[in-house]
């Protein structure tokens, strides 16, 4: 417990160090590019370069360097825990961007950012993959164990759909595993089962809707969710795609609105609430500020959000995208 303590005060010191609202207002107002990177400097980005790119590596520097401060002096699992929540979400990410292309018939040109270096599965890994099989291979022998099975069922279906939810299924249950070692809060299991069961809904939908089902969804889904009760894994796999807003609410209440909201919106609008309401969860322990695990992993979401906040600011500066446009898709505290 006393470790915990020790995680809450400094997830509440650096809960300070988050972009306020009126910095995202301001960039938005700015007039130009280089007058938001200098606000952004202001608070403590290290922007080396003034494109797109060079923004979206100083946000995610900023995160993954904020994090790896937190977790100083924390050994064993609340720091694993902490780290594969964080810096294993970017790499997902990465993983994600690399399937896709390689599925594609194209090589994967990762962003040039140094402060990936550290990643277990970074840029200069992805690079050297010539084609998908060989990708998967690797990333097998890496821990990415479903991601193997996935590649298996991608060979019969041909949907990359199959993959990235392969890929997300060893993100989670990495994450999962970790917090089964910790005697976990009610809010810490609540915070990883609204986050992991978000996404394996948005991927039942994904899914369905391509006409893929029986042993791959059901597979795939034990895999993503093995803390959800097994009747409700079985509800969502056996379930016809306008009804997944009823296995939703089985999960859990918000994903049930945010799910209702957004399915009829398409599959954009439905992974942006699915995410919404992650993000309500999290500002609400933010709030509450509980002294145990959740409220570092509440930070360290905070921080994933800002990273994305902030590129998107950046990215619908450079469109030239409405400035209400853009504020209605940040996730602010």
């Amino acid at each position: 417990m006393a470790i915990e303590i020790y995680l809450a005060v400094k997830a509440r010191a650096l809960k300070l160090k988050l972009l306020p609202a009126e910095a995202y207002e301001t960039m938005l107002r700015a007039p130009t590019f280089k007058e938001c990177t200098e606000l952004l400097s202001k608070y403590g980005y290290v922007i080396r370069d003034s494109s797109l790119e060079g923004v979206e590596c100083a946000a995610l520097e900023h995160m993954l360097s904020l994090v790896d401060k937190m977790v100083i002096g924390v050994d064993g699992p609340p720091r694993e825990l902490l780290r594969a929540y964080s810096f294993g979400r970017v790499e997902l990410e990465l993983v994600r961007d690399a399937l896709r292309s390689l599925a594609g018939g194209a090589r994967y040109r990762p962003p040039r950012c140094s402060a990936l270096a550290t990643l277990k599965v970074g840029p200069r890994l992805l690079s050297t993959f010539k084609d998908l099989w060989s990708a998967v291979a690797t990333l097998v022998e890496l821990g990415y164990r479903t991601l193997g099975r996935a590649f298996e069922y991608y060979e019969e279906v041909g949907s990359v759909a199959v993959l990235e939810m392969g890929a997300e299924a060893d993100y989670y249950a990495k994450c999962w595993r970790l917090a089964d070692s910790l005697l976990m809060s009610r809010e810490v299991k609540r915070m990883v089962m609204l986050d992991s069961a978000s996404r394996w809904l948005y991927w039942l939908a994904v899914l369905k809707f391509e006409g893929i089902g029986g042993e791959i969804l059901s597979t795939l889904s034990k895999c993503m969710m093995p803390r959800l009760p097994r009747h409700v894994v079985a509800y969502g796999v056996e379930s016809p795609l306008e009804e997944l807003s009823s296995v939703a609410r089985a999960v859990h209440r918000e994903l049930g609105e945010a799910f209702a909201r957004g399915f009829r919106g398409g599959f954009l609008v439905l992974e942006a609430e699915l995410l919404r309401a992650l993000w309500l969860n999290a500002t609400r322990i933010l709030r509450l500020r509980p002294i145990d695990l959740s409220y570092a992993l509440a930070c360290v979401l905070a921080l994933y959000f800002e990273a994305k906040n902030v590129y998107r600011v950046l990215s619908a500066k450079i469109a030239g995208i409405p400035e209400e446009t853009v504020r209605e898709a940040l996730q602010l505290l």
